[in-house]
């Protein structure tokens, strides 16, 4: 499917003058009528052209991506097709529409067997390859976008706690998929797997707060955007790599604990928060990789008030040391 826009002809002008074309053809002549669906094709089309996650640049080498595409089209058409028949479009921004109905077509699409693909086409790329680790990036977003999440008990905790350690829970949840992506089984359902995994990692991290005694949550993580921030975090392939752990991985990881924590040159303590210089790099590096601290934990131990500031250094500096870490491997 094809389209052709004029240099003058903006995206929400041309997507409004075609779904009002379309809506003035009679909805009992419509299927009949070539101009309506030839209309309707293009609707999609430009529905088609708005970016997602699942269509960047670095995902769209893998041959899924062109069967998610097909799928995305398919339930495009028959949304739209209903879409006409009413006003939804005229009650918000018309590109505020189409993104709603690319969103909800979506979630439409994102269950088995597409989602059962996603994840094969991820279980057979070859393990510590760039495929491999992008796949898993395209499973992590789709996942997110499916959003079939369970809901564990947690009756006894307020609203916002219960959310916290969810959000927790599902954080882990996804690591737990990348590191044992071998585990999957073709014939299980990739929710009912995650879900799975959920509830487990949900036991965890809610007996590790009722240890702790803690019934209210820290000042520092009533910031919403962080916990968003935090799951999206989970999908780069940077950070998957980071995490990853398999067979032929160990050894590398215990090699670079030894480097991190011998810190030649300190040039991994240097790097540090501004007037912080007990939170650096090196001590971050160890307590998020090889202890598994959370950093609503490390905000506590360093009595940090904001955990962007303190993750976002650390994923800066993630990416500074990125090539000599890994030139010390290859070594």
């Amino acid at each position: 499917m094809s389209l052709n826009m004029s240099p003058r002809d903006d995206f929400n002008s041309q997507l409004q003058r075609l779904v009002l074309e379309a809506q003035k053809h009679p909805p009992q002549n419509r299927e009949q009528n070539n101009e309506w669906k030839h209309l309707v094709n293009q609707i999609v089309a430009i529905i088609m052209e708005l970016p997602h996650n699942l269509r960047r640049p670095a995902v769209r080498s893998l041959p899924i991506v062109q069967q998610i595409s097909q799928a995305l089209e398919e339930q495009l058409l028959q949304d739209v097709h209903q879409e006409l028949d009413h006003d939804n479009w005229q009650r918000t921004s018309i590109r505020e529409w189409a993104n709603s109905l690319r969103d909800q077509a979506l979630k439409k699409i994102l269950r088995d067997p597409l989602l059962n693909s996603i994840a094969l086409e991820a279980k057979q790329a070859v393990v510590g390859s760039n495929e491999r680790k992008v796949a898993l990036s395209l499973l992590m977003e789709a996942i997110h976008m499916a959003n079939r999440f369970g809901h564990p008990y947690g009756a006894s905790l307020p609203p916002d706690v219960y959310n916290y350690v969810r959000n927790e829970a599902l954080q882990k949840t996804l690591m737990e998929i990348c590191k044992k992506m071998d585990n999957y089984h073709p014939n299980r359902d990739v929710m009912a797997w995650v879900n799975f995994l959920l509830n487990s990692k949900w036991i965890e991290v809610y007996n590790k707060y009722i240890r702790q005694g803690i019934t209210h949550l820290p000042k520092h993580s009533n910031n919403h955007s962080e916990d968003s921030q935090q799951l999206t975090f989970v999908t780069s392939p940077d950070i998957i790599e980071t995490f990853w752990r398999n067979d032929e991985t160990i050894s590398q990881s215990q090699e670079l604990r030894q480097l991190i924590e011998e810190d030649p040159d300190h040039m991994f303590t240097k790097e540090h928060i501004r007037g912080r210089p007990d939170v650096n790099f090196k001590v971050l590096a160890l307590a998020k990789i090889w202890e598994d601290k959370s950093w609503e934990e490390l905000a506590i131990r360093f009595q940090i008030d904001s955990i962007q500031t303190m993750s976002s250094f650390y994923n800066r500096r993630l990416r500074k040391f990125k090539p000599y870490l890994q030139q010390y491997i290859e070594e």
